[in-house]
C-alpha cells in the first residue's frame, strides 16, 4: 500500500504539472501567433483530460528511470537526448490517440517544420530546455512522494 500511495501521489503531481504546462504553452503560442488583442490578452490555453494518461505513464515509467540512466552524461548530451525523446513521445502518442480515439490532441500539420501532424522540429529545443527544468521538478516530487504514505499512516 505504501508504494501504491507514493506512486499515485507522483502520478497526480505529474498530471497536474503537465496540464498546467499545456495551458501555459498553448496560451503563449496563441498570443505569439495572433498578437496582442482582446482575445489573446486573456491568455487562454487548451488541454484535454485525455492527456492525463500519457503524462502519468511517461513521467513515472519513462522519464524517472531515464533521468538516472543519463545523469552522468554532460548536460548538453542530456538536452539532445531528451529533446529527441520528447519529440518522439509526442509523435507516437499523437498517432496512438488518433488511431484509437480518432482524435487529435495536438495538430501541427499547418506548421512549416511539422513532422507528420503530431510533432514539429522546432519543439526539439523547447523540449530540451523543458527537460533541464523538469529534472529538478521530478527530483522534488520523488523526494516528497516518500513522505506522503507516512502522512496517511502507511
Amino acid at each position: 500500500m505504501h508504494n501504491f500511495i507514493e506512486l499515485l501521489f507522483r502520478g497526480v503531481m505529474y498530471v497536474f504539472f503537465g496540464c498546467i504546462m499545456e495551458l501555459l504553452a498553448s496560451s503563449i503560442h496563441n498570443f505569439i501567433d495572433n498578437g496582442f488583442n482582446k482575445k489573446t490578452i486573456a491568455m487562454e490555453g487548451n488541454c484535454s483530460i485525455w492527456m492525463s494518461i500519457p503524462y502519468a505513464i511517461c513521467f513515472l515509467f519513462l522519464l524517472e528511470p531515464m533521468i538516472s540512466l543519463v545523469s552522468f552524461l554532460p548536460i548538453w548530451i542530456q538536452f539532445m537526448i531528451f529533446g529527441f525523446l520528447f519529440c518522439l513521445i509526442e509523435w507516437v502518442l499523437g498517432w496512438i490517440f488518433y488511431k484509437i480515439l480518432n482524435t487529435n490532441l495536438w495538430d501541427y500539420s499547418k506548421e512549416s517544420d511539422s513532422i507528420g501532424k503530431w510533432t514539429r522540429l522546432g519543439l526539439f529545443f523547447q523540449w530540451g530546455w523543458c527537460f533541464l527544468w523538469l529534472k529538478s521538478y521530478i527530483a522534488f516530487i520523488m523526494y516528497l512522494g516518500q513522505y506522503v504514505p507516512v502522512y496517511f499512516g502507511y
